[in-house]
């Protein structure tokens, strides 16, 4: 390791070592965010607080407004299978924890940077999530861009506690810390939560003859459910840092759970709404037209909402899928370790 980088990761655990003494989930609640707009940066950054977990104190760096979307999204609709929420996480994290949770690259970091750390929920660990992939250690690039978000955290905290600010109880409010150009220096203050909607496209079929033929297609009184599911093990390529997490492509029919129409896996380029239409499209060519297609959420129902409506297919979702769930626990074992 070079000398800057070296720096870059000193940097970075000192700011987590300030954060840390300023004992931020004192403060903040889970459902509360701290906006950072930081110099040199188009976006806000969005910083999260969890600190009511058993074993570690989290707190989690939403770099974009579509981050922030995808995370408010997770938390408001709790009945997403606990193994599909890595397909709203994107951002970069530290975690305060036990010493044994650190793999051998985090304890080297720490020993040749000459630190000590005792105790539980002491050690702190740094990771990059982004969805579809499997966490991973931080580089140098987003090392250094933590550690700019971390120092203005801990200052924002402490401004907290120094001018009594309190957000309301709605989550609508954000401590806000940004640089005042007007008077040159920096602020910490109460404002609107920014967490508009972001933009999510929905496609049509521009191939005229094929939604012709679709239409004459057989309407049908079935419900079927379709979602890709991201599976926890995660698949390695030494070609790259990250490790993509195995999607399937999953569709069936509610009234058989057991019988799947289909159950296939994603390459790394497949795209999942175009994945989830080519399904559609398959399953009425083979099958018919149901009358109801289920999705995970909002974002994949929007995508498909236009193509459904042109054949006359009720779209719903519902966070709970129950007989692609039942088909993808039994296929992976998850129903096993989610009931220990």
């Amino acid at each position: 390791m070079n000398e800057k980088d070296l720096s870059t990761w000193k940097r970075l655990y000192e700011a987590a070592n300030l954060l840390k003494v300023q004992k931020p989930w004192d403060l903040i609640d889970d459902y509360d965010f701290v906006t950072i707009e930081l110099k040199g940066r188009k976006e806000a950054v969005y910083c999260r607080v969890l600190g009511e977990l058993e074993r570690a104190y989290i707190i989690n760096v939403f770099e974009s407004s579509d981050a922030l979307f995808d995370a408010i999204y997770e938390m408001e609709h709790d009945e997403i299978p606990w193994h599909q929420n890595s397909r709203y996480v994107n951002c970069l994290s530290v975690v305060y924890s036990d010493r044994e949770i650190l793999i051998p690259e985090d304890r080297r970091m720490i020993d040749l940077l000459g630190l000590k750390y005792r105790g539980r929920k002491a050690w702190p660990l740094f990771r990059s999530y982004e969805k579809g992939y499997a966490g991973t250690r931080l580089n140098a690039v987003e090392a250094t861009r933590l550690a700019e978000v971390l120092e203005q955290l801990a200052q924002a905290i402490a401004d907290m506690r120094a001018g009594n600010l309190e957000l309301d109880i709605d989550g609508e409010e954000t401590i806000l810390r940004r640089f005042n150009k007007k008077t040159k220096s920096w602020e910490t203050l109460v404002a609107p939560l920014n967490d508009e909607p972001k933009h999510i496209e929905s496609f049509s079929l521009t191939d005229e003859i094929m939604m012709s033929q679709l239409k004459r297609i057989k309407k049908l009184q079935k419900v079927v459910e379709i979602d890709v599911m991201h599976h926890i093990v995660s698949i390695d390529n030494a070609a790259i840092r990250k490790r993509r997490l195995a999607r399937f492509a999953m569709a069936c029919e509610v009234d058989k759970p057991s019988e799947p129409y289909i159950t296939s896996p994603l390459e790394p380029e497949d795209d999942e709404i175009s994945t989830i239409l080519n399904i559609l499209i398959g399953y009425i060519n083979e099958i018919g037209r149901p009358r109801e297609i289920i999705v995970r959420d909002d974002i994949i129902e929007i995508a498909i909402q236009e193509i459904c409506r042109e054949l006359g297919i009720k779209t719903s979702v519902s966070e709970s899928l129950p007989a692609i769930d039942a088909i993808f626990e039994s296929i992976t074992g998850l129903d096993e370790i989610d009931e220990d």
